[in-house]
């Protein structure tokens, strides 16, 4: 996957090392997941049709040594990409 004008390291501010062992646990049409949302209105209706959403989960950001709990904030994402004549780019997370 490609990134819109940065890597998923410098989006979320954590060490590449922090992805490691990360794998996709689900993938969805955005269209589905969100019928009427805000992609739609905002972006338009050609990328909300050709989105799909992608829940991945990384390992290691998943500690269960945190004194509060482990973080699903931090272990799970949804990254929404659309099919561009480049590939697949991945343009928010959600």
């Amino acid at each position: 996957m490609r990134f819109v004008r940065r890597s998923l390291s410098k989006v979320s501010g954590a060490p590449t090392r922090e992805f490691v062992g990360a794998r996709i646990t689900n993938v969805f049409r955005v269209r589905a997941w969100l019928p009427s949302g805000w992609i739609k209105t905002e972006c338009g209706t050609l990328v909300w049709r050709n989105s799909v959403a992608a829940t991945v989960y990384f390992p290691r950001m998943d500690k269960p040594h945190n004194p509060v709990g482990r973080s699903n904030d931090c272990a799970r994402v949804s990254l929404i990409a659309a099919l561009t004549r480049g590939g697949w780019t991945v343009w928010g997370s959600y």
